[in-house]
């Protein structure tokens, strides 16, 4: 998640800036996972839609927040590009995914008493927290999202940047609000 500076900006401008960059990444990020699960759910286990997230709105924090993470450790491997940096970056995206998966589901439990997902019916799975199919799936869809997604994303939001801050600022606080009021329900 690498951008340059823009001259004549101000660090604390530049700053701002990449926070917005980073907040929208994690929160479409956490609304595309959103949709990736009902899509699951809807179309391909067929068992009909409900929220899959602990929070009303259409997002699902646990992607962003691996989102953040896969941009975080595996963005500069994106310069020179290659088989094999695409196939290593294919790897840690797997095992990455497979740990934030696994520490957010101990996480969620300790704060909400549940965790919302369950791969007990997956072989290989660890308490039903993760299992090899799904981290194979965010495999894929992490490794894409870096070489494909995200690039042109963080292009825009260098053209405007103004734009991006605004809307960093209102989501955040709506993002906020569903929290609270999430976690007081």
């Amino acid at each position: 998640m690498e951008s340059e500076c823009v001259l004549g900006k101000n660090e604390t401008t530049q700053k701002t800036d990449r926070l917005a960059i980073i907040f929208l990444s994690f929160f479409i990020y956490s609304v595309a996972g959103y949709i990736y699960e009902t899509v699951l759910e809807v179309l391909w286990y067929r068992t009909g839609f409900t929220n899959r997230g602990f929070m009303f709105g259409p997002y699902l924090p646990i992607y962003g927040t691996g989102a953040i993470i896969i941009l975080a450790i595996f963005t500069t491997w994106r310069r020179k590009v290659s088989v094999w940096r695409i196939f290593g970056s294919f790897v840690g995206i797997f095992l990455l995914t497979t740990v934030v998966e696994l520490i957010g589901s101990y996480i969620m439990e300790a704060v909400t008493g549940e965790f919302i997902w369950d791969y007990s019916q997956y072989a290989f799975n660890f308490q039903g927290r993760i299992a090899p199919n799904p981290s194979l799936r965010f495999a894929i869809g992490g490794t894409f999202l870096l070489y494909m997604v995200h690039p042109p994303f963080e292009h825009s939001a260098e053209k405007y940047p103004k734009a991006f801050r605004i809307a960093a600022a209102v989501i955040a606080a709506v993002m906020l609000a569903d929290l609270i009021v999430s976690l007081m329900k």
